[in-house]
């Protein structure tokens, strides 16, 4: 039976055709680990877990505790069709969770996602490309754990947003070659507004205001880029930022 982890948006676990929503699980600190372990994809110490669960909140007999509120996950998911024991392991002061074969976690989907986009890239497979890169994007915008804080969450949404760009860059890109220009402006604006230190993603942009004959949009884009760079980081935009800039004022 394959399992399918939902992390990004709103929380579940879908069971064939069971659902364990963020309400179904035994309260907040289940949720927290069974997400935790879901990310890691291997054995994590019982004190790494605890600290997940409960940070500078850490109750007196913690290991009692962590012990009860992964008895309780794997009574839950037990209830759901799932052999509780063999899914969520412990042992040498470890948890691991092991999913069946073929399950899937979305936040891992959005990365193979998109590391499909870039061999399908170099592949020279551009309509892969594009659909593997939408699919990834499609999933980075989703929020992860929306409502819970923690620095490992922090660390894993900058590298969700990471993905998100990097998806967006690709499909506007190749959606600008096949000429479909208006939709490729848009996600370009999208994935600088989600990382506007990133160059590459306003060379996108400045690229498919050109293909549309919108120079004049393009040198905007530039200047918007020119003076983000200046104010924030005291710095002047990188050599294939200006070559593009050369491209839009024409051979003129």
């Amino acid at each position: 039976m394959t399992v399918r982890v939902n992390l990004l948006g709103r929380m579940s676990v879908q069971v064939g055709g069971a659902v364990i929503d963020a309400a179904g699980f035994p309260g907040r600190q289940s949720r927290l680990a069974f997400a935790y372990l879901a990310v890691q994809r291997q054995s994590v110490s019982r004190d790494e877990l605890a600290d997940v669960v409960w940070g500078a909140d850490l109750p007196e007999a913690w290991e009692r505790h962590l012990s009860a509120v992964m008895s309780k996950l794997r009574a839950r998911l037990a209830a759901a069709g799932l052999e509780g024991e063999q899914l969520l392991t412990g042992g040498s002061g470890t948890y691991e969770l092991r999913l069946p074969p073929g399950s899937e976690v979305d936040l891992h989907a959005a990365v193979t996602y998109l590391e499909d986009a870039e061999a399908a890239l170099r592949a020279g497979q551009p309509d892969e490309a594009v659909v593997a890169a939408d699919v990834s994007a499609n999933l980075a915008r989703r929020s992860l754990l929306p409502g819970e804080e923690g620095e490992w969450i922090d660390e894993q949404r900058r590298r969700l947003r990471a993905v998100l760009v990097r998806a967006l860059e690709i499909e506007a890109d190749l959606l600008r070659q096949r000429g479909e220009v208006r939709y490729a402006v848009r996600l370009a604006e999208e994935a600088v507004a989600a990382e506007p230190f990133r160059e590459s993603s306003w060379v996108v942009l400045m690229r498919t205001h050109l293909a549309a004959g919108n120079r004049a949009e393009g040198l905007r884009a530039y200047e918007r880029c020119r003076k983000y760079l200046s104010e924030e980081l005291g710095v002047s935009p990188s050599t294939p930022t200006r070559a593009t800039y050369e491209e839009l004022l024409g051979p003129d």
